[in-house]
């Protein structure tokens, strides 16, 4: 972690993954990051203490590419893998927390994000060439 504005901007150094890091991503509500790896996991981390993961997430059968907060609430998380597959966590639940697998990609899912305007609109990007619209919370998304 960096803070530029600090004299020694390396404030902290964490080993959050045995293997490569893919993607990593902010909660603008909570003081918490996600990150994902090429080991198949998201791991969601407390910026106070960052010593172990606050959350493991296996649902990917491959490696999540993309890792997403969702900017309007705190607790929404969505993930795209090489499995391609789409996924969309309720980080409320502790017992079970995938909430939805959307697997309408016909190849590597590389991309994914939240709209900023519509609350629950998310749009994702493959290998396929094509764009999919979701509403987070309906199974099917719009084919563009």
């Amino acid at each position: 972690m960096w803070d530029h504005t600090l004299p020694k901007p390396n404030i902290s150094s964490h080993r959050a993954h045995d293997a490569e890091i893919l993607s990593i991503d902010f909660n603008k509500y909570e003081e918490q990051i996600v990150t994902c790896s090429i080991d198949k996991s998201i791991r969601i981390w407390d910026l106070r203490k960052l010593g172990s993961p606050i959350n493991v997430l296996q649902h990917h059968r491959y490696p999540p590419k993309r890792v997403r907060f969702s900017p309007h609430l705190p607790w929404l998380l969505a993930s795209c893998s090489f499995d391609m597959n789409v996924h969309f966590y309720d980080l409320r639940d502790v017992t079970e927390p995938l909430k939805m697998k959307g697997a309408q990609h016909t190849e590597f899912v590389t991309g994914i994000e939240f709209s900023l305007f519509e609350e629950k609109q998310v749009c994702s990007i493959g290998w396929d060439g094509r764009l999919l619209v979701w509403d987070w919370d309906k199974p099917q998304p719009i084919v563009v």
